[in-house]
């Protein structure tokens, strides 16, 4: 813009003086960084976009990465096309999945949008977590009190003789 500003000025006038101090000096009253504020606004929104939308999707991304190369038979599974199956047979690239008793479907590891995680499984897997832990707390219970019994015993033993 200024560029134009000072061809008309040189067009008016025949000065040339006045031309080459136009030239030289044409923002005489502004900061020097005035020029970059634009650009700083640019980097500011770019960054901005970076942590609101990339960088999410980027974790997402590698986390879904990581769950199907962890896949196994029998993980319940969610395609991109909105099927649901379990996983029957895992070649290289290539899932079997099976959708229904007598319904198996081939589709790329890469189709696999969500590793599906059901709830009556886990609350299933909880219950057996909390039954063995139980079940070995009474066994210590019980291998304590049989060691009193023991130790009482002994003692029983040791002054009897």
């Amino acid at each position: 813009m200024n560029f134009f500003i000072n061809l008309m000025a040189c067009s008016q006038s025949l000065d040339s003086s006045n031309v080459a101090n136009n030239v030289s000096n044409p923002a005489a009253g502004q900061s020097p960084f005035a020029s970059f504020a634009p650009l700083l606004v640019i980097l500011l929104f770019i960054l901005i976009l970076y942590f609101i939308s990339i960088r999410p999707n980027k974790k997402r991304e590698k986390e879904l990465k990581d769950k199907l190369s962890k896949l196994k038979k029998g993980d319940r599974v969610q395609t991109i096309g909105g099927w649901f199956g379990t996983v029957y047979h895992i070649k290289d690239k290539v899932l079997v999945l099976k959708i229904d008793e007598n319904t198996k479907i081939e589709v790329l590891r890469d189709a696999i949008s969500a590793v599906v995680v059901d709830k009556e499984n886990e609350a299933k897997d909880a219950d057996k977590t909390k039954s063995i832990e139980k079940s070995e707390e009474k066994e210590n219970k019980e291998s304590d009190s049989i060691n009193l019994v023991d130790t009482a015993k002994e003692k029983a033993d040791n002054e009897q003789s």
